[in-house]
Parts: structure tokens; C-alpha cells; sequence
């Protein structure tokens, strides 16, 4: 399924979806489930300062809207690459989810811990959500794309 404007550089919306979607799934497992504790722990937050953040519905809205945008640009920008390299197979596909990662997300994500003094456990927590997200989405994108 292409899109004309999208279309002309075959990237494939429903392998974008897919790849979106599993990256929300992964990011709500990420930071709920697997490692909640540990990222309350890492901002530094008492119960209070929880409760608080927990109860704000328009905030966990925005939150949710943005991470959501966030990760289907990140996608469509992986989706554009994926084509323009002629990548074709899952392994291709894993470098350059690496590489992106590797290039972008993780040294930009860099700044909070060297210019406003974050966490560097929690930098790690979050750059490493940040791998997981883009290694699975590559791998969705690519599947749906490549096996359509």
C-alpha cells in the first residue's frame, strides 16, 4: 500500500504502521512492565512527585501523541533510507537500524547527560529503548516491504 507522495519513493505505509505501532508496544513495555522502577529510580522522584505524574491525563495525551509522531517520522526516515540503499535483506536492514541509532539517536540523546546533568543510567535506559524500537521496527519494515 503506497501513497502518492509517499509512493514515488516506495516506501510502504502499512510497513511503516506496523513498525510504528511495535515501537509504541515496545516503548510501553520498556518503561511500564520491564524497567519502571528503575527509570522512577533514575528521575529521581519520590512517591509524591509519581502520583502526581501519573495522574495527569493530559500530560500522559501529549506524551503519547508525541512519542507517537516521533517514532513514525523516525520510521518514514528509515523506510526512505531502506530504499535508497537498496537494502534487501532483514541483515541490511539490522545495520542500518544500528547505524541510524548509532549515528543519531544515541549521541543526540547525549546532550541531556553532558549539558543539563541527567542520569547517565538513565540515559542508558532510554538510548537503549531507542535501539530496541529502531532495531524492531527495521525489522517490521523490512518484512512487510521486502515480503508483500
Amino acid at each position: 500500500m503506497e501513497t502518492t507522495f509517499l509512493g514515488k519513493f516506495n516506501i510502504n505505509i502499512l510497513g511503516v504502521l506496523f513498525a510504528t505501532l511495535l515501537g509504541q508496544f515496545i516503548s510501553a513495555m520498556w518503561f511500564g512492565p520491564l524497567f519502571n522502577k528503575q527509570w522512577v529510580k533514575y528521575c529521581g522522584w519520590d512517591e509524591e512527585q509519581v502520583k502526581k505524574y501519573m495522574s495527569d491525563k493530559k500530560r500522559h495525551r501529549n506524551s503519547a501523541i508525541g512519542s507517537f509522531i516521533e517514532t513514525l517520522i523516525s520510521n518514514v526516515i528509515f523506510a526512505f533510507l531502506f530504499h535508497s540503499l537498496n537494502i534487501e535483506t532483514q541483515c541490511g536492514a539490522a545495520t542500518l537500524a544500528f547505524l541510524v541509532w548509532l549515528g543519531f539517536m544515541a549521541p543526540s540523546t547525549l546532550n541531556e547527560v553532558l549539558w543539563h546533568g541527567e542520569n547517565p543510567r538513565f540515559y542508558f535506559l532510554n538510548v537503549s529503548s531507542y535501539l530496541a524500537r529502531t532495531l524492531a521496527g527495521g525489522a517490521v519494515y523490512t518484512f512487510v516491504a521486502l515480503y508483500k
